[in-house]
């Protein structure tokens, strides 16, 4: 009997330190996983900021080619900034991997 209740007593050991340990680590990484959505959103932030500025240039840009029609090498520098304003939007979706996940699952 007094095998048994020590047997027992060890495994209940054993399985209070493995949840222990899985608590901790699964808190650390879901600090981990708070830190790396926080850089990122600030990132998403400036990156934002930076189309939005890009969208008031083109906007700028293409005022300015319908007033003076005859500059082709206006309407070239409009569709530069159009396509940065894609690639910029293109980065601001593939380069937040961990943002993008806490979208898609957690909102």
């Amino acid at each position: 009997m007094k095998k048994l209740t020590s047997l027992l007593l060890n495994y209940f050991y054993i399985i209070s330190i493995s949840c222990a340990v899985g608590l901790m680590g699964s808190y650390a990484l879901g600090r981990l996983f708070e830190y790396k959505i926080h850089n990122e959103s600030f990132d998403i932030s400036l990156r934002t900021y930076y189309i939005n500025q890009l969208k008031d240039r083109y906007t700028l840009c293409i005022l300015d080619y319908s007033i003076n029609p005859n500059g082709k090498d206006m309407l070239k520098e409009c569709e530069k900034i159009e396509l940065k304003i894609n690639l910029n939007k293109k980065k601001l979706i593939d380069e937040a991997p961990y943002y993008s996940f806490y979208n898609k699952h957690f909102r």
